[in-house]
């Protein structure tokens, strides 16, 4: 991409490091002490401002993550396989359109297998051979074009290594423009501007978007919400930010139920002076009554931490101001260990990723697959995750961090979707 297209990989539910936290810290203290009048504007979505566009990965895995799965089992999909829910649920709901198309990418060769686009991102599912040379396919550089034009656009590239060595992918696309609902995307190779493939993309589902229009500030932070749109494979809030000083700030999005969305990427583009931003979510089924967006800083994980053994009965760790977790059942069966627990308090999200295993000695273990928590039909706050490889449960100790979240009340805004 040139440089203004440049691409920035952010996974929105990793622990931030320590001096990640400090930074934190620091910026909320200089938002309680810098005066309105300050006309010196960064963007607080990310940790630096650019002059020209910048762009934020809409990757919520990062695209230059490879796993290897302890086992596979083929659905006929790469969207099944290696989407997060909202690609899941667009597969599920016929979106995709089978291509096969085979090209080679700096050398290496892949062939696409799936396209989808319903107006948020393009996909392109792609399966490649045991030979393929990942970190070489990851240096090449490509761009993507529209009926011919070069488009701007973020991305990520989750991959993963299959039982048999052979490789699989989806390509995330998401267009800083407008798109048509049909055209013609270009794959180009920067090397000579060649042409590697033209694949024909036709926008599927129904989608809806909610005028917001409302302004709120807190502090010397400025914001204007423009719309919040549900499309088959995710919610996005689109809003203008000025003068947004507050580094790394993250959005709660929740209905009138209480069930809160989870985050699966976002995307900022803007100047000094002002800049614009889209937070993408999971897919909502039904349209609710109300949606209310909760901005806040930080949610850093410190160092400190909270752990305890299964003992048989409800378990509840402190998660800091955030609230708590309960672990309510666990269970073990051919070397996967599968816990059951409820969150409350603030219902963050990060709350509920925030979870993972210790041996006694402190070892953390770590697995092939970082596992992700999945909300349980029928509950707001109740989950479950699975983690593969655990062969052992003696000495095992279940873990999670103090999530102290710093709200900035003055940009909580609530939707009324019904009017």
């Amino acid at each position: 991409m040139e440089k203004w297209e440049q691409e920035l990989t952010k996974q929105v539910n990793r622990a931030l490091p320590d001096h990640i936290d400090q930074r934190i810290q620091s910026t909320l203290n200089q938002l309680k002490r810098k005066p309105v009048k300050k006309p010196r504007l960064r963007i607080g979505i990310v940790a630096a401002a650019l002059v020209f566009t910048y762009i934020v990965s809409m990757s919520y895995l990062s695209p230059t993550f490879v796993n290897v799965l302890n086992s596979f089992h083929d659905d006929g999909s790469v969207f099944e396989m290696l989407g997060d829910e909202g690609l899941k649920r667009g597969s599920q709901l016929d979106l995709a359109a089978k291509v096969d198309q085979q090209l080679q990418i700096d050398g290496q060769v892949l062939t696409i297998t799936d396209v989808m686009y319903d107006g948020a991102n393009i996909y392109l599912g792609w399966t490649a051979s045991s030979s393929f040379d990942v970190e070489k396919y990851h240096k090449a550089r490509i761009s993507y074009t529209v009926n011919g034009k070069t488009i701007g656009y973020s991305g990520g590239e989750p991959i993963e290594r299959l039982d048999d060595g052979t490789y699989a992918g989806v390509r995330i696309i998401n267009p800083t423009n407008k798109l048509p609902d049909s055209f013609i995307l270009g794959i180009v190779s920067f090397e000579g501007n060649q042409i590697l493939a033209e694949i024909p993309v036709e926008r599927r589902g129904e989608s809806y978007t909610f005028a917001i229009n409302k302004p709120a500030s807190w502090n010397h932070i400025e914001i204007d919400y423009e719309s919040i749109t549900l499309f088959p494979t995710t919610t996005e809030l689109v809003f203008n930010h000025r003068k947004t000083e507050g580094a790394y700030m993250r959005i709660q999005l929740y209905d009138e139920s209480g069930r809160v969305l989870k985050p699966l990427s976002y995307g900022s583009q803007g100047y000094r002076d002002n800049g614009k931003s889209a937070y993408y979510f999971e897919p909502l089924d039904t349209i609710p009554e109300t949606i209310t967006i909760r901005p806040y800083l930080g949610s850093a994980t410190s160092s400190s931490k909270v752990s305890a053994q299964w003992n048989g009965k409800p378990k509840t760790l402190s998660q800091g101001s955030a609230g708590a977790l309960t672990i309510l059942d666990q269970n073990h069966a051919e070397n996967q260990l599968t816990l059951t627990y409820e969150i409350s308090g603030e219902h963050l999200y990060d709350q509920a990723a925030d979870i993972w295993l210790e041996r006694d000695t402190g070892e953390r273990i770590y697995p092939a697959k970082r596992p992700e928590p999945v909300r349980m039909p029928g509950y707001n706050n109740r989950y479950q995750i699975t983690f593969k490889d655990v062969s052992v449960l003696e000495n095992l100790n279940i873990c999670t961090g103090q999530v102290n979240p710093y709200f900035l009340e003055g940009l909580e805004v609530t939707v009324d979707l019904q009017q």
